[in-house]
């Protein structure tokens, strides 16, 4: 095996644009922005809390609804806030506001597939949850 320890430093200008997370050029689709926008203010202003899976459901709804309902709607809440701290989590860490306008591919990804379980729960059980 041949070594070559000839390594060069870096360019600082390299190294932070290598820092960088690629952003998805096509953004988010209008709905999906909006989804998480509405979603991200409900966090930000603390009706929502990350740790708090109970936060997430509509309690009006929730209390109305059947066993079955309610313990389906337990299991998708700590699931739905376990991806709300994620998205958070790489909000902060990549510019908060920013990430609307220019989201990364894991971003949107992460997104795109709350919204989408979102949906399929609904479809299912109603509305039990406040986002």
């Amino acid at each position: 095996m041949v070594t070559n320890d000839e390594s060069q430093p870096v360019d600082q200008v390299l190294q932070t644009k290598m820092n960088q997370p690629p952003t998805d050029p096509d953004g988010f689709a209008p709905e999906t922005e909006e989804f998480i926008r509405d979603v991200m203010s409900k966090v930000f202003s603390g009706e929502i809390n990350v740790y708090q899976a109970e936060t997430l459901l509509n309690k009006e709804s929730y209390q109305a609804a059947s066993d079955e309902q309610q313990g389906k709607a337990d299991l998708v809440s700590i699931s739905f806030c376990t991806k709300l701290r994620e998205i958070k989590s790489l909000m902060d860490m990549s510019g908060g506001e920013q990430m609307f306008v220019n989201p990364t591919y894991q971003l949107n990804l992460l997104v795109q597939e709350l919204k989408y379980r979102k949906e399929e729960f609904e479809k299912s059980y109603g509305n039990l949850l406040k986002i």
